[in-house]
């Protein structure tokens, strides 16, 4: 893994969380699950450099510190991001596909356009985040903040939604 693509995750992530995801052992990266080219700069976001075609579909990312993070051009459907601090975190068009947030605090995230589909939301905050036109079709969103949530065009069909009904 070229050593500028691992500046790179872990300014965008911090280190604990690259070395989790990589598979750290004995000062070493074992296994190697993003691209090897590193990613194209230009994104002026919160505290982000540009990420795209970064691949962490899978990744273990339990209580990740993602706080104000850009995240454009990540993949994280499947990931375990439950627990994780994504507050105001820039997270346009994502593919979360069966992630876990169960817990995460995303409030201020902007989810806009964003794949969430069967993902796990259980008691994550999402007070004050922007979902526009997401598709939920199937998260559990069981027990959910969406105090002051933007949800105008997303996709609910079949959500479990925060009082435990499922939507149509």
């Amino acid at each position: 893994m070229p050593v500028n693509l691992i500046s790179f995750l872990v300014q965008t992530f911090g280190l604990e969380v690259v070395k989790a995801a990589a598979g750290w052992i004995d000062g070493k990266i074992v296994r190697e699950e993003v691209p090897e080219t590193p990613p194209s700069t230009g994104s002026s976001e919160p505290r982000g450099a540009d990420s795209s075609d970064v691949v962490l579909s899978g990744a273990e990312l339990r209580t990740a510190i993602l706080r104000d993070r850009n995240l454009d051009g990540i993949n994280l459907s499947g990931a375990d991001l439950s627990g994780a601090d994504l507050r105001n975190a820039v997270l346009r068009g994502r593919n979360l596909r069966g992630a876990n947030l169960s817990g995460a605090n995303l409030s201020g995230a902007k989810l806009t356009r964003a794949n969430l589909t069967r993902a796990n939301l259980e008691f994550a905050n999402l007070s004050g985040a922007n979902l526009c036109m997401a598709n939920l079709c199937l998260a559990n969103l069981f027990g959910v903040n969406l105090e002051g949530t933007l949800l105008a065009g997303a996709n609910l069909g079949g959500a479990r939604m925060p009082d435990g009904t499922i939507h149509d």
